[in-house]
């Protein structure tokens, strides 16, 4: 949108295709994306926007949004949201639905990699000693391998 220095107003609503939407602007006020109903993500650097509208937006997941001089966000009906980054020190008038928190990892039912390491090592240890000691038998009650024994 730096292309468009002038523009102070932008109705997107009910985009149907529109699932990205990243935008700058220096001069753009108030932007409506409502009813984008497959919008998933939105990253907003608009210095002087005062108002966002982006109601019944139910897929978006992630809004980042940096202004200076917004005071009124409307995010209602967006159900989806999962990360909200809001750049605003100006914003007193809020509509922002209750996020949903984010899937947890289950914990692993193996025990921590550092033990299985330490366990590893010790086994791969163990189990080169037991070869020596049954090659040493091999060879005989001497401890010199049969390849540097003189010859008999």
């Amino acid at each position: 949108m730096t292309a468009c220095p002038k523009l102070n107003q932008l109705d997107m609503s009910s985009c149907k295709a529109l699932e990205y939407v990243l935008l700058q602007s220096q001069s753009l006020t108030e932007l409506d994306l409502s009813n984008c109903k497959n919008l998933k993500k939105a990253l907003i650097h608009c210095p002087k926007l005062q108002k966002l509208t982006m109601t019944d937006c139910e897929t978006l997941e992630t809004l980042m949004m940096w202004s200076d001089e917004m005071t009124k966000l409307d995010l209602t009906g967006a159900s989806s949201i999962r990360e909200l980054e809001l750049h605003c020190p100006a914003l007193i008038d809020t509509n922002i639905p209750s996020l949903k928190a984010a899937d947890r990892p289950s914990r692993p039912s193996h025990p921590p990699i550092s033990h299985m390491l330490r366990d590893g090592y010790k086994l791969e240890a163990r189990r080169e000693l037991e070869e020596k000691e049954n090659e040493q038998k091999i060879e005989g009650d001497s401890g010199i391998p049969k390849v540097f024994r003189p010859l008999t």
